[in-house]
C-alpha cells in the first residue's frame, strides 16, 4: 500500500454530544467528518450519480462522500487497486449500480460515532436490497422505542452511506423522509431497488 507521509492524522474528537439535527446531522467533506486516527486513504469511484469518494483507513472502509464533495484535507487520492478494500468498495458499487447486487456488510466497530449511532448502523445495516423500515421500527429495534428522531439524526451523521443502506430508513406515513445525499438521490436509490415511495 502507498505511503502520504505528508498526510497528518485527524484527531478524534473527545466526550459524548447531542445527536445533530437538519442541516447539521451531517457535515460531508469536512475533515472532522473523517476522525480516524492513522493514515486514511480516498479513491474517486465513478457511479450513476455521479464520482463517489470512499475512504479507507487500510484496514478497511471507514467513510463515503457523495459527489460535489472534496476529499478532506490531508487524505491521499489514490487509485481503488492502492489497497483491496478500495478494489472491493468499486467492484461492489460497480455490481450494485450494473447489475442490482446488494452490497457487502462492511460495517465495522472502528467507525466514529456514540454508542446509540453505532447499533442505529448495525439495525440499518441488515435492511435486505429493495426492503424498507421506518425510524420508528429502528428504534423499536434497539431497544429505544419513541426515539425515531434521535434515529433520524443517526442516519443523518451515517458515515457510510449506501454500504449502511440509511436510503432504506422512511418515516412512519410512508413518505421519503431525510438523506444526506439528497431527497433526490435517496428516492434514485430506493426505485434502483424496486421501491416506489411517496413524497418527502
Amino acid at each position: 500500500m502507498p505511503t502520504n507521509k505528508s498526510a497528518k492524522p485527524v484527531p478524534k474528537k473527545t466526550g459524548t454530544s447531542k445527536p445533530k439535527t437538519g442541516k447539521d446531522a451531517r457535515d460531508v467533506g469536512h475533515p472532522d467528518h473523517h476522525r480516524h486516527i492513522g493514515e486514511i486513504l480516498v479513491s474517486k469511484v465513478a457511479s450513476p450519480l455521479g464520482t463517489l469518494l470512499v475512504y479507507s483507513d487500510g484496514k478497511g472502509l471507514v467513510a463515503l462522500d457523495f459527489p460535489g464533495n472534496e476529499a478532506a484535507a490531508g487524505i491521499a487520492v489514490v487509485s481503488p487497486k492502492a489497497h483491496a478494500s478500495l478494489q472491493g468498495a468499486a467492484d461492489s458499487l460497480r455490481d450494485y449500480f450494473a447489475k442490482s447486487k446488494p452490497l457487502p456488510r462492511t460495517l465495522r466497530a472502528s467507525l466514529d460515532g456514540t454508542d446509540f449511532q453505532k447499533k442505529v448502523w448495525a439495525a440499518i445495516e441488515k435492511i435486505p436490497f429493495g426492503k424498507t423500515m421506518s425510524y420508528a421500527e429502528i428504534a423499536a429495534r434497539i431497544g429505544h422505542p419513541g426515539a425515531s428522531r434521535a434515529v433520524g439524526s443517526a442516519c443523518g451523521a451515517n458515515p457510510l452511506p449506501l454500504f449502511v443502506p440509511c436510503h432504506r430508513v422512511l418515516a412512519a406515513n410512508g413518505k421519503i423522509g431525510g438523506f444526506s445525499g439528497g431527497l433526490a438521490v435517496k428516492q434514485l436509490l430506493l426505485r434502483h431497488e424496486g421501491v416506489e415511495v411517496r413524497g418527502a
